[in-house]
């Protein structure tokens, strides 16, 4: 699949639409090449985690009736070939010999290891925070959750930086509002976005279990994942595309945190989940399931 996209006409117009006057997309570090070994070990580390994936797509596929995780997973299949787009924007490079290439796309390499990765965020995420939300479990629990995935997927980011498996630049190097060279927005944005999502899908989980509506989240995913961090990740996007000092790098970093923890909070606490959430601690109330089940009627 090599070569699907190559960077040219379409790259190009991307390019020209996106850049601000005078200034163009921070250049990647092409001479980069990438650590074969841990490159390898990351792909394999991926790889290894699908059939648990699959164990429990059919799992909760038989035990609730829908095909609502499956479709998480192909989400994430069809954010990764997504994801140069944004990577391009966003300032992430993937060395082009990195190990078990899956595509070229504007330029940009897809490899199986982060194809994997994605099957296993997307679904493990949104489902998880959604069937949370559905229990009535407190947001101080649906905290702690976005922050045991932020931890992992940032340790994992800092390492693979570190090793020379991908690496975020900016025109200037390496970002400075960063974390062992992993932006500030996106430590956040990797756990936030499972409060975000889940309670995305809480909303729309009666929609979505009937049939093969189920594969609407193919694309709707992707379109929220891809739409949200890059609207809250503005300040950060631009300033690591253009010429600014280190102070502004982390003002503008600070300020896509703050964007991103006051959405998530606002979807948290939108009224059909913070009503599960206060009923669940009433005992003179209806238990939360009865709630949801009318809720999803």
């Amino acid at each position: 699949m090599s070569g699907l996209l190559p960077a040219t006409a379409l790259h190009d117009m991307l390019v020209a639409v996106a850049s601000t006057p005078g200034t163009d997309f921070a250049v990647p570090p092409v001479e980069m090449h990438a650590n074969q070994a841990a490159g390898w070990a990351i792909v394999l580390l991926g790889l290894v985690n699908l059939p648990l994936c699959l164990f429990y797509a059919i799992r909760i596929t038989r035990r609730e009736g829908h095909f609502v995780v499956p479709a998480l997973m192909l989400g994430g299949v069809a954010f990764a070939f997504l994801e140069p787009i944004f990577d391009i924007i966003g300032g992430v490079w993937y060395p082009p010999d990195i190990p078990l290439p899956a595509a070229t796309i504007f330029g940009r390499t897809v490899n199986w290891g982060v194809v994997a990765a994605y099957v296993f965020f997307f679904w493990a995420t949104s489902y998880g925070a959604y069937a949370m939300m559905r229990r009535g479990m407190r947001l101080r629990d649906l905290v702690l959750f976005a922050a045991a995935f932020s931890l992992l997927d940032s340790v994992l980011e800092m390492g693979a930086a570190k090793l020379d498996i991908f690496v975020w630049y900016t025109r200037h190097g390496e970002p400075v509002a960063a974390i062992f060279g992993l932006p500030i927005q996106m430590i956040v944005w990797n756990g936030a976005y499972a409060i975000f999502s889940g309670g995305l899908l809480f909303l729309a989980m009666p929609y979505l279990k009937k049939g093969v509506r189920a594969l609407l989240l193919v694309p709707g995913v992707t379109i929220a994942y891809a739409v949200a961090s890059s609207l809250l990740a503005a300040p950060s996007i631009w300033a690591l595309n253009n010429d600014v000092s280190p102070a502004v790098s982390w003002i503008c970093g600070l300020i896509s945190c703050a964007a991103m923890l006051a959405a998530t909070l606002y979807v948290a606490t939108l009224p059909p989940i913070a009503q599960l959430r206060s009923t669940s601690v009433s005992p003179s109330s209806p238990a939360p399931a009865d709630k949801l089940a009318r809720h999803s009627a």
